[in-house]
């Protein structure tokens, strides 16, 4: 009876949230579009050869708020940082940006390693939707003065990780490339971020 009941459950969660991510793909003009995600966050991510040390809190330090397991991305929101809000070409330090993050319970609304690697899945499992990613980083608002960068890329910033081959913190990020959704390290100390490199969080 119990698992019965648990089975039921699970169905009425799963025709929610399908409901929910149609009705959030018509708000971005993507009837249809698949855009639902689903990671084990109790496994610890796959790091590239080159990390040394991994800079971040893992799920088990982070008490509140905590990221879903099962989320559709059309609900994530981006932040752009202090002189990243402008859209006049000017910007904010990484180290800043994550120093804000950390100070303020954001950082655990951060989306991860994990998150970035499931997105790139998504699109590559469905690559005729890849204009819910154009979409959800607002490329139709793309500031002229920055049009010479041509792309939007979002940051995951609730991953950092140090680099043994030069001692600097990195975060991943995500961007079209040839019409692919493309994974990206970025170090925090050697570029400024703008209008253009939002903060993915949930």
């Amino acid at each position: 009876m119990t698992r019965r009941i648990g089975v039921v459950l699970l169905v009425v969660i799963l025709m929610m949230s399908s409901a929910a991510s149609s009705a959030a793909s018509r708000k971005l003009g993507c009837k249809g579009c698949y855009t639902l995600v689903q990671i084990d966050r109790a496994t610890p991510p796959i790091y590239p050869d080159w990390v040394v040390k991994v800079v971040t809190p893992s799920i088990k330090e982070i008490q509140s708020p905590r990221l879903p397991e099962f989320y559709d991305i059309t609900a994530v929101k981006l932040l752009r940082y202090g002189k990243q809000k402008n859209m006049n070409n000017q910007g904010e330090r990484g180290q800043d940006i994550y120093n804000y993050l950390a100070n303020t319970d954001l950082l655990g609304r951060a989306l991860t390693l994990q998150d970035a690697e499931a997105w790139i899945k998504l699109f590559e499992e469905n690559p005729q939707d890849i204009k819910i990613f154009h979409q959800l980083a607002a490329v139709d608002q793309f500031p002229p003065v920055l049009a010479f960068r041509e792309r939007v890329t979002l940051f995951f910033w609730g991953t950092i990780v140090v680099s043994k081959k030069d001692g600097l913190e990195y975060v991943p990020c995500l961007q079209e490339q040839h019409g692919q959704i493309v994974l990206r390290w970025s170090p925090l100390t050697a570029k400024t971020w703008y209008w253009d490199q939002p903060a993915a969080l949930f």
